[in-house]
């Protein structure tokens, strides 16, 4: 299965290209969630051209793009950008329909040219016929920090940015169809919502089996791509690694990290917030209106699900992969911590249950907030909160056993330190839930136990 899921992705495609006149849109998301992917799919049976930005001199790029146009390679340095594009819409255009130009890591293009957007905004606005022009980008960094100041007055000729989401865990269901929904959830935990990840992974063997083959082998693609993430647009990647490799370690606060490292603190919340900026990392905040009294403060989190898979196990054991087999590395570095990674990637698959839930109105309450509530001894994995302040509270799985009382008396705990009430509460279990604490969701009402396989 090549293509899956991206309806409302599509339709907003499709509404750009059926408005009148010209446009430029900027598509851009992390790499491999399929954007490009998404815009074939988009042209399919369209009049399109796509061209293919590299890191290279312009000579080059120009060289390349005309090749990409179906010109002589040789001739794209005797040919401006806009020459180029014109070239593309004269060999693939059709006479009375809107041509599409889709141009991959534009930025790529951009920063070896003074010339390039101005050529292209200059092409769209004067070309022969309608032109639909897709940029698409995985800087997430450049295109929401730089892209406006180094375009100037350029940028009020950009129509539209859309920023290209992951794949939900509906869509890693139907992708992986052989699978039951909790090998799924393991899939999801390690490889997140990138459809280019997916395609490395196989249905027919076990999720475990498939770490060993396609990510532990070091002739895979997915063995090196951890630090590709990272060195995609980092070239001082010594400190950028250690901090990665100590939040995927569980120091999540900046103290935590400095205590470890022996880095400044100053110098660490710089390099954070370089990671937070690629949206590689995120800071964790209190649920508005709670008791931050007995919150954690200042908790950073890996985004990127991969990535934290690396920084965990390969990242930390580099050596010892390079020395063993993938099963004795398997069993040595992974086996005894991969329960405890794949229930993180729970807590998402959760979350994304009762948002779709609240999306269709299946719920007590019409949330319009939602968040989370760390606290010094226990946690509120899923706040949903309506505009009365009621609230949905939602506790993911701590251990991959049947939950109870004892679990459910926990949550309670956590509840009255948050300070928050709780109009419904939501038990998510890896396995189950005892006799006991079904017998008391019944009588309560407001306690509902959803297991793994009903997700």
């Amino acid at each position: 299965m090549s293509f899956i899921g991206r309806k409302k992705e599509l339709s907003f495609l499709k509404s750009r290209y059926n408005s009148e006149g010209s446009s430029i849109t900027v598509l851009y998301g992390h790499k491999g969630v399929g954007k490009t992917a998404l815009c074939r799919k988009f042209s399919q049976g369209l009049p399109s051209c796509f061209l293919f930005a590299r890191e290279c001199a312009d000579l080059w790029q120009r060289m390349f793009f005309a090749a990409d146009a179906g010109l002589k390679s040789s001739s794209g340095k005797d040919c401006s950008y806009a020459e180029i594009f014109d070239a593309a819409l004269k060999a693939r255009g059709r006479q009375g329909e809107k041509f599409v130009l889709v141009i991959d890591e534009f930025q790529d293009a951009l920063r070896v040219s003074d010339s390039f957007m101005t050529e292209l905004i200059d092409f769209v606005n004067k070309a022969e016929s309608q032109v639909m022009c897709l940029l698409i980008s995985s800087s997430v960094s450049f295109v929401e920090n730089d892209l406006v100041p180094s375009i100037g007055r350029s940028a009020v000729s950009i129509d539209t940015f859309y920023k290209l989401p992951e794949l939900g865990f509906l869509d890693c269901v139907k992708y992986f169809s052989r699978y039951s929904t909790g090998d799924c959830i393991k899939v999801y935990s390690i490889l997140g919502g990138y459809p280019a990840y997916w395609k490395c992974f196989s249905d027919e063997i076990s999720p475990e089996e498939n770490i060993k083959k396609n990510i532990l082998d070091p002739s895979s693609f997915m063995y090196s791509e951890g630090r590709s993430i990272v060195a995609f647009e980092l070239r001082e990647l010594g400190v950028y690694s250690t901090v990665l490799h100590c939040l995927a370690g569980g120091l999540d606060k900046l103290n935590d990290i400095h205590q470890s490292t022996g880095y400044s603190r100053a110098k660490i919340s710089v390099y954070l917030k370089n990671l937070m900026e690629m949206e590689l990392v995120e800071k964790v905040f209190s649920f508005e209106g709670a008791n931050n009294a007995n919150a954690k403060k200042g908790i950073y989190r890996i985004t990127v699900p991969y990535l934290r898979f690396f920084m965990l196990f390969l990242y930390e054991n580099k050596g010892m992969l390079e020395m063993v087999s993938a099963d004795e590395f398997y069993d040595a570095a992974v086996r005894k911590e991969i329960e405890s990674f794949y229930l993180t990637g729970i807590k998402k698959v959760c979350a994304e249950y009762l948002s779709i839930l609240n999306e269709s109105g299946a719920l007590v309450i019409n949330a319009v907030r939602s968040g989370e509530w760390q606290g010094k001894s226990g946690n509120i994995d899923i706040i949903l909160q309506d505009e009365n302040g009621k609230n949905i509270l939602g506790f993911c799985p701590v251990s991959m056993k049947d939950a109870g009382v004892q679990e459910y008396t926990s949550c309670l705990k956590t509840i009255r330190a948050s300070g928050l009430s709780a109009d419904e509460i939501y038990i998510f279990s890896a396995a189950g839930f005892s006799d006991e604490l079904k017998a008391m969701s019944v009588s309560e009402g407001n306690i509902k136990l959803v297991s793994l396989e009903d997700l």
